[in-house]
């Protein structure tokens, strides 16, 4: 009993293209991990840089309006509710300091994964081209140059 063969030809083009789609996806999102770590990273350190210099604000402030704090509840008052507006920002930024950890750890388990479907992906696309040329190829391209040689002209039907 003969089994009909499969199409080797069109399996093992189907394996290199599947591998370079693969490596080229992995690359992709590489790239965008790495683009969204950098901006949450970014986000952090300009929030932070922000109540670093509203901090030094009340600050310099509280000590040019030294006498007059010390005199005037109200003012006082007001500047220990700014006080506490700033710890509760520094709070927040203490939560986006959290969520940059988290992102960048789930950004390595996906940059990692990223690295394995490219080094895959080539391995794939290695092989299909590969097994391609010498299985088949090669031989169709000999065989068209001994036709070319014997003179034998096939027309398209």
């Amino acid at each position: 009993m003969n089994l009909p063969t499969p199409p080797t030809d069109n399996l093992y083009k189907f394996a290199a293209v599947l591998g370079l789609s693969v490596a080229l996806s992995g690359l992709g999102v590489y790239w965008y991990f790495s683009r969204e770590l950098d901006r949450q990273r970014a986000a952090a350190a300009h929030a932070e840089s922000v109540l670093d210099q509203r901090r030094n604000f009340l600050h310099r402030e509280a000590l040019n309006r030294k006498t007059e704090l010390l005199a005037d509840q109200r003012l006082y008052q007001s500047f220990m509710d700014k006080a506490e507006l700033l710890d509760s920002d520094a709070f927040g930024i203490q939560e986006k300091r959290v969520q940059v950890a988290l992102a960048e750890s789930d950004a390595q388990r996906a940059m990692a994964m990223c690295i394995i479907a490219v080094v895959l992906g080539t391995g794939l696309m290695s092989a299909g081209f590969s097994l391609w040329y010498l299985r088949l190829q090669r031989h169709q391209d000999k065989l068209a140059q001994a036709k070319a040689h014997s003179g034998i002209v096939e027309l398209p039907q």
